[in-house]
């Protein structure tokens, strides 16, 4: 079975034109022994508001990782992607081939206004193929990450992992996940 390792850092931050806007941030490593979600604990939604023009965000802090002990996903992008991530975990078997899994993410991603702008990095705990996928939306898409990504913001933390990323073992994986969250 493949060992995992789940991380949860400090906020990122990107910065905005006139303060520093606190973005959503995850990184996503394929280990030699194993796989790697890390992910920073900002979450943002938007509250209903009666005037559109006035719609702000909200920051606030919590898990962005759901898990049924045979999958586990790493959510970022927006409010509804927790949701979303409940919904793969009830509905989808963890066992399927490889080819099958894909096709029920993709349709999951396809279904119009379901992502929104969420992003999944999801890994099958019982699955030792070392594999995770990764679901975007709106025109939703899903993609294997056979080695290193990172999810949410686009920040200048993804240079650590273009750089310094390498195939090893979890434990050495560890270290680099958690700069890239700092």
């Amino acid at each position: 079975m493949a060992q995992e390792t789940i991380l949860a850092g400090p906020r990122s931050r990107a910065e905005g034109t006139e303060e520093e806007l606190e973005m959503t941030f995850q990184v996503a490593l394929v280990g030699s022994d194993g796989v790697l979600l890390g992910s920073d604990r900002k979450m943002f939604t938007r509250p209903p508001s009666a005037n559109p023009e006035s719609m702000f965000h909200q920051f606030e802090s919590q898990t962005k990782f759901v898990t049924n002990g045979a999958v586990i996903c790493a959510c970022s992008g927006n409010q509804e992607s927790p949701r979303i991530a409940r919904e793969i975990l009830l509905t989808i078997d963890p066992m399927l081939p490889d080819l099958e899994w894909q096709a029920r993410l993709d349709d999951k991603a396809d279904i119009p206004n379901m992502l929104g702008h969420a992003q999944l990095a999801i890994a099958r705990i019982t699955r030792p193929d070392h594999v995770i996928w990764m679901v975007v939306g709106p025109s939703g898409y899903t993609t294997r990450i056979e080695e290193k990504r990172c999810l949410g913001a686009n920040s200048s933390a993804c240079f650590l992992t273009e750089r310094f990323y390498q195939k090893k073992p979890i434990r050495s994986l560890t270290t680099l996940a958690l700069l890239a969250l700092e």
